[in-house]
């Protein structure tokens, strides 16, 4: 029969610990053919990724919870699965965290799980409503399968710390301010409506009926809320008003105060307008020093701090003060007209009020109105002056006294000089010297009756023309006391400077020669002469000499200037200038270069090429200086760049001049040696025969200009022995060695030569020579 089998276990639950042990309780048997059979495997599934194989494990799981248990038998095979639940203690139940809260609010608490509470505040329930005043922990021991304690916090946070203020009391139509802190945000109500978000809020133009309490809230950055509330005062504003007399400038005005209300213990602040001031309390006095309307300011001050103040326009009367009198002089006997007065203000409408201190004039003691006419008196031999005072009296204020001068001159007596040494054309000062009192000067410069050529005390003024002239000098004291005089001045006549010269144009040096033809008017006469050639030089005298103008330039004409300075014996100058009186004409600058066929020029090739190097020439003329060129005539040419041959056999110096003449015809020349050198060749041959039959039968060098004395030749065969050798250019080798013996063979032998030429320069030389038999 088909075996049959019930898998189960058990295991030791409810647990309050990870471990759980695992038991084996499978029922049924295996039976097949001939007896029964009991299971042969097991295998559990954790439920939690883990396996076993015994038929009674222990299991230790990683975490509380609940698993899957699998258990799977065979014999035959089958399998069972059960829930386990695990469990450490502390691990049941839990308390949800609360919000922070603030001081005075509360806060719900709610515990799951357990079957029983016991709470920190003594409480039995599920849910428990706290209120704390700090942040404080909650526990509450739950009771059940596996008992446990759970924590808590509430935490607390702290209501805003209000501060408020304001700047009460205030007065009305002042500014209301408020100030606040303790938190983020800020909201005010007070009286008439008024609410604001500000922090510190103003209320502008406040009115009475802004007294009273105003409320602010205050939230903090926890959003925890106070309140807090102050009391705004307003204080009433007083209508100031005060009087002020009208007074003449110099007397005291009088301020009184007519405000009504004012409160004892009140300041007062007096502005009077012409930046004075006064605290006196209610009523006060002022002097002002000058004329004129003044916004004079009162402000008084409460004892709660309320200013308020009023205006009123002050005047003080000006003063009248005579106007400036001219101060008149006169001659004796004179009838004067009347003198009338004006003020500033009042003009002629004021009353005036005179006193003369000199009656010896001719003029009263006193009077009002005006001076009147009077004939003046002055019996002294001096001029008399007496003072006279005046004052006005307009709009009811009497001024102070003015003064002018009454004189009462004697007549006077004209008289001047004049300068000495005037020149014609200069400006003559004429000096008035005058007794008297003298107001006017009139004078007549010209002798035709007409007083009117100057009116100053002392004029400056020009003859035109030389000589004698009457001068009248008419002075006066007030236009009636006059003096008449006439004197004669005398004015120098100017020289006429005049010159001329001869020899004004040419090359340089330029010399020229200056006459003086300068001119002056009997009995004057010209004592000094100074000469100014324009060339730096300069001289005095009448007579000059002779003068020698230059020119640096090859291509530009160069002009002078001359002047001529005349003085005469009354120090009269006159000055005559030539403007580029004297031109001298550029002078070319001669120069030349000069190259041979060769490097040196020498015998052999005794051609010279001539350039001109000039500067500033239109042509040029040579004289090439052969003193050996037949005819002499060949030496002489005008090509700007000729080519000679010096023929002359032997070394020599000759001298070539080139002339350079410009289009004005100056000329400049320069002359430089040109040395032809002695020839200079040398020549050795590169075979001989010295077979005997006289023809080419030695070896030796030849040239022209060697210095024989210096000669040496050396002849060496293929192994560098020295074989021959001679010190004079006429021994000939003749193909032995050191002279003995045979002729050498037929070879080719290496020779080297060196000497100075005749100028002393050294020179050396190397080659072959063949023997040929």
């Amino acid at each position: 029969m088909k075996p049959k089998i019930d898998p189960l276990f058990k295991f030791n639950s409810p647990l309050c610990n990870l471990t759980v042990n695992f038991k084996d309780t499978t029922t049924g048997s295996c039976i097949w053919q001939s007896g029964p059979w009991s299971p042969s495997t097991w295998f559990w599934d954790f439920g939690d990724g883990t396996t076993s194989t015994q038929q009674n494990p222990s299991h230790t799981y990683a975490a509380s919870g609940t698993y899957n248990v699998k258990l799977v038998v065979t014999c035959p095979k089958d399998s069972i699965i059960i829930p386990v639940t695990v469990s450490l203690p502390g691990t049941v139940g839990s308390i949800p965290n609360v919000p922070p809260i603030c001081v005075g609010s509360s806060a719900v608490l709610t515990v799951t799980g357990g079957s029983t509470y016991a709470w920190s505040t003594g409480a039995t329930t599920a849910t428990i409503t706290v209120t704390p005043t700090v942040t404080t922990t909650y526990s509450v021991i739950l009771t059940g399968t596996c008992p446990n304690t759970l924590t808590t916090s509430v935490v607390v946070n702290p209501s805003p710390t209000v501060t408020i203020g304001s700047n009460s009391p205030v007065c009305l139509n002042q500014t209301l301010n408020f100030t606040s802190g303790g938190g983020t945000t800020y909201a005010w109500s007070g009286p008439n409506g008024f609410t604001s978000t500000q922090q510190n809020p103003n209320i502008t133009n406040v009115t009475m009926t802004a007294a009273g309490v105003y409320s602010l809230t205050v939230t903090n950055s926890n959003g925890c809320s106070a309140t807090a509330n102050i009391t705004v005062a307003v204080n009433p504003a007083l209508t100031v008003i005060f009087k002020a007399d009208t007074v003449c400038k110099g007397s005291n005005t009088m301020f009184t105060d007519l405000t009504a209300g004012v409160a004892p213990g009140s300041t007062y602040n007096w502005s009077f307008g012409d930046g004075t001031s006064s605290a006196q309390a209610n009523n006060t006095t002022h002097t002002y020093l000058n004329s004129g309307t003044y916004t004079c300011t009162l402000a008084i001050s409460s004892s709660g701090g309320c200013t308020n103040s009023g205006t009123l326009q002050v005047v003080v009367k000006a003063l009248p003060l005579v106007d400036h009198v001219n101060s008149p002089q006169y001659c004796p006997g004179q009838t004067t007209l009347p003198i009338n007065f004006t003020s500033t203000p009042g003009g002629s409408s004021s009353s005036f009020y005179w006193t003369n201190l000199n009656t010896a004039i001719g003029l009263g003691a006193s009077g009002s109105v005006n001076v009147p006419a009077f004939t003046t008196i002055n019996s002294g031999t001096t001029s008399v002056t007496s003072i006279v005072l005046v004052h006005a009296s307009f709009n009811g204020c009497t001024g102070p006294d003015s003064s002018f001068t009454i004189t009462i001159n004697l007549n006077p007596l004209a008289d001047f000089h004049s300068q000495n040494k005037i020149c014609q054309g200069s400006s003559m000062q004429l000096l008035d010297n005058s007794t008297g009192n003298i107001a006017m000067w009139n004078w007549d410069m010209n002798n035709d009756g007409n007083f009117s050529d100057a009116t100053t005390q002392n004029p400056s003024y020009t003859f035109t023309t030389p000589g004698t002239h009457t001068v009248g000098l008419i002075v006066a004291i007030n236009g009636s006391c006059k003096d008449t005089v006439k004197k004669t001045v005398y004015i120098n006549p100017i020289p006429q400077a005049a010159f001329t010269g001869i020899n004004l144009k040419g090359c340089p040096l330029l010399n020229v020669n200056f006459t003086d033809h300068s001119t002056i008017i009997a009995p004057s006469q010209i004592v000094n002469w100074s000469w100014n050639y324009g060339n730096g030089a300069t001289t005095s005298g009448q007579f000059p000499p002779t003068v020698a103008y230059g020119n640096n330039s090859q291509t530009q004409t160069v002009n002078y200037t001359v002047s001529l300075t005349v003085t005469s014996d009354s120090g009269c100058v006159a000055t005559a200038v030539k403007p580029n009186y004297v031109t001298v004409y550029p002078r070319p600058k001669a120069d030349f270069t000069y190259v041979s066929n060769s490097n040196e020029t020498d015998g052999i090739d005794p051609t010279v090429h001539f350039y001109d190097a000039s500067s500033g020439a239109t042509y040029v003329n040579w004289n090439l200086g052969d003193v050996f060129a037949n005819p002499a005539i060949i030496n002489y040419t005008s090509v700007t760049n000729p080519v000679h041959v010096y023929l002359h056999e032997e070394a020599y110096v000759y001298y070539a001049t080139q002339w350079a003449i410009n289009s004005y015809g100056c000329k400049d020349s320069i002359t430089k040696p040109i040395e032809v050198k002695p020839g200079f060749t040398f020549y050795i041959p590169n075979a001989f025969t010295p077979n005997g039959d006289g023809t080419n039968e030695g070896f030796k060098g030849t040239g022209i200009g060697i210095d024989n004395s210096t000669y040496h030749l050396q002849i060496f065969d293929r192994w560098g022995n020295l074989i021959f050798k001679a010190n004079d250019l006429e021994k000939t080798w003749d193909g032995r060695v050191k002279e003995q013996g045979e002729v050498v063979q037929e070879d080719v032998y290496v020779w080297k030569a060196d000497f100075n030429d005749s100028s002393g320069k050294k020179h050396e030389y190397k080659g072959t020579v063949s023997i040929v038999k």
